[in-house]
């Protein structure tokens, strides 16, 4: 959300003349680091939820994550969409086709020429959304072993996936963009820790997490100031370093007295909304910067403030008002069937 609200501002602030100071400022780009984060916690949690319904099997472990990703994906595409429509008829991203439709409803990649990536069509980000259902159908794979079956049976099928996609060109374009991207890989680290966590659980004293703590920030600071671009740059220069500062905090034998604010609690349950919504905003917010439009003279960088909190506002209403209802909905449908 901020590196987007950041590249659209700096983006008006550059074509239009406009001052904006915090685009003056370092480049806030590195708040994509979000994404690594996301992933490498999405394979710890795999792997420690998988532990905790051991008896879950694969069509539900499956179902239950197709219900959580893709319904709540289709109702804001359909939400851009309508807003493209009205907004900027004439937008690229109004002119598809119906197979090309039904490949960014269906999250498969497909190359994008005019972003020269596999993000979809409507929703950008939905690009993340892809690498978790990839995740998702092999670690369900797993479901029913052991954890350390899990871990090391999906890391390979990942590595594996990852080296054929590198090493052939024998794959669609898309694909093998897709799996030749070594962010694939950070759902490892992710379950590594979660094994750790369940198998091992090593508690920490503060003195070692301290010192953790200022070599994962050294680590970051370092490959921000002197970047790296080789294989595995995000896995280098982002998620080691976020992944030893998760570890700290799972690890960190003072953590059961820490009391975080409710908030926080609320901020994770609504962020798959918060993700899906705030590029629509972001639409509206541009489109409102058009010149002759109320926010042509706005002072840009308040515009950025104030879009943060509106983006934040939006995705926990609609968090409160339709991600949360569709998920209780399907709870009661699932608890039925099953």
């Amino acid at each position: 959300m901020v590196v987007h609200l950041y590249l659209r501002y700096n983006y008006i602030s550059h074509s239009k003349d406009r001052p904006f100071l915090l685009g003056s400022l370092p480049d806030l780009s590195f708040f994509e680091m979000g994404v690594d984060v996301f992933f490498v916690i999405s394979g710890f949690i795999m792997i420690y939820i998988s532990e905790a319904g051991r008896n879950t099997g694969r069509r539900l472990f499956l179902l239950k994550r197709g219900l959580r990703i893709y319904p709540p994906y289709w109702i804001y595409s359909g939400v851009m969409m309508l807003t493209l429509t009205i907004l900027l008829p004439r937008d690229h991203r109004l002119d598809f086709e119906l197979m090309g439709f039904v490949r960014t409803m269906g999250l498969y990649p497909t190359y994008n020429e005019v972003s020269n990536s596999i993000f979809p069509r409507f929703l950008d980000q939905g690009w993340t959304l892809m690498y978790e259902l990839l995740f998702y159908a092999i670690f369900a794979v797993f479901i029913g072993r052991s954890t350390g079956v899990k871990v090391i049976g999906t890391s390979l099928v990942l590595v594996a996936f990852h080296l054929f996609a590198v090493w052939t060109d024998v794959l669609p374009r898309a694909v093998n963009w897709m799996l030749s991207d070594s962010i694939l890989l950070e759902f490892i680290i992710g379950m590594g820790l979660g094994w750790l966590y369940l198998k091992r659980s090593p508690k920490l004293g503060t003195l070692v997490c301290l010192i953790l703590s200022a070599v994962a920030l050294a680590w970051w600071v370092y490959f921000q100031t002197q970047p790296y671009e080789g294989w595995g740059d995000r896995i280098i220069s982002y998620a080691m370093p976020l992944a030893i500062l998760f570890g700290v905090t799972l690890f960190w034998k003072g953590g059961a007295a820490v009391k975080l604010p409710k908030i926080t609690k609320v901020l994770g349950d609504a962020s798959y909304s918060i993700y899906l919504t705030h590029t629509i905003a972001i639409i509206v917010f541009a489109w409102l910067n058009r010149p002759g439009h109320i926010l042509e003279n706005v002072n840009l960088d308040l515009q950025f403030s104030a879009g943060l909190a509106i983006c934040l506002a939006i995705g926990l209403s609609s968090y409160m008002y339709v991600e949360k209802p569709l998920q209780i909905l399907f709870h009661r449908i699932l608890k039925k069937i099953i």
